[in-house]
């Protein structure tokens, strides 16, 4: 490689390293900023220092990918199944992880997999409801047979045996 571009590889990697030095602090202030881009995508920031901390972790990333990008964003095409989980992770955070103080940047990513095991539970708890709603509507209706718990069909007004 001629001495120029090693030259330029070298200044570039040291804003590469800059940049991610800074960006905790600068998603810090964005926090309190509310920048359209982050508010389209995730939401304001809760109050709470646990849901803050999970969105703020998500907004380190949209931010890594603008600064890789020479601050240019893709284009928002609305609705995304990660964007979906990322904000209802930060929901969990706020409403249901506790920390006394503002956690540090690096326990940003600890607070979102703890909520994002929190939503996965929660998640399968719907669906276990939901399914338990079915069948108390298929025994509750004019049919004679619902499906039962164990996959097996039960009588009409019979509890399931296992």
């Amino acid at each position: 490689m001629a001495p120029k571009g090693k030259e330029l590889e070298t200044a570039l990697a040291q804003l590469h390293a800059a940049l991610d030095c800074t960006r905790p602090d600068r998603v810090l202030a964005l926090a309190d900023e509310l920048p359209p881009h982050l508010v389209e995508r995730l939401g304001k920031p809760p109050g709470s220092p646990a849901g803050r901390a999970v969105w703020c972790h998500y907004a380190r990333g949209i931010e890594a990918t603008l600064d890789r990008n020479d601050g240019k964003s893709p284009p928002w095409t609305g609705w995304s199944q990660q964007m979906q989980a990322a904000k209802e992770e930060i929901a969990v955070a706020d409403r249901l992880l506790e920390t006394s103080v503002a956690p540090e940047p690096t326990e940003w990513a600890n607070l979102a997999r703890e909520a994002a095991s929190l939503r996965e539970h929660l998640h399968r708890r719907a669906g276990a409801r939901h399914v338990a709603q079915q069948l108390l509507t298929a025994r509750a209706g004019h049919s004679q047979w619902s499906p039962g718990t164990d996959g097996r069909a039960l009588e009409h007004g019979r509890e399931p045996t296992l």
